[in-house]
């Protein structure tokens, strides 16, 4: 989990495109150690303003039938994406865009 909440940090903040080759560089080295025939595979999709900055899988989708994960890949994730939410939602807080989140406190008290 430390792992993906450092990318999705890097993700929001990425700078100019200058650097973008230097960040993706950066994103798979991070995940490379997904991409063996032994681990269970991971996809991965970065967008910033509308743009995709970042769209790439590792590893297998089904390790036995050696068939490769993709961005089609059905991940189980399960209630894992209730964690993402929440960081993102504190991620705003601590930017100052949590004016919908004080309207939407006020409402619910009514």
């Amino acid at each position: 989990m430390k792992i993906l909440s450092i990318l999705l940090t890097a993700a929001i903040s990425l700078p100019a495109a200058a650097q973008l080759k230097q960040q993706r560089a950066a994103a798979d080295a991070l995940f490379q150690h997904y991409d063996t025939t032994e681990t269970t595979g991971i996809s991965v999709l970065v967008i910033r303003d509308g743009k995709k900055l970042y769209d790439k899988s590792f590893g297998y989708a089904d390790i036995p039938n050696r068939q490769k994960a993709t961005a089609r890949t059905n991940y189980r994730i399960a209630s894992v994406t209730k964690s993402f939410t929440a960081m993102a939602i504190l991620l705003l807080r601590d930017e100052g865009n949590s004016r919908w989140m004080t309207n939407w406190s006020n409402s619910s008290r009514n």
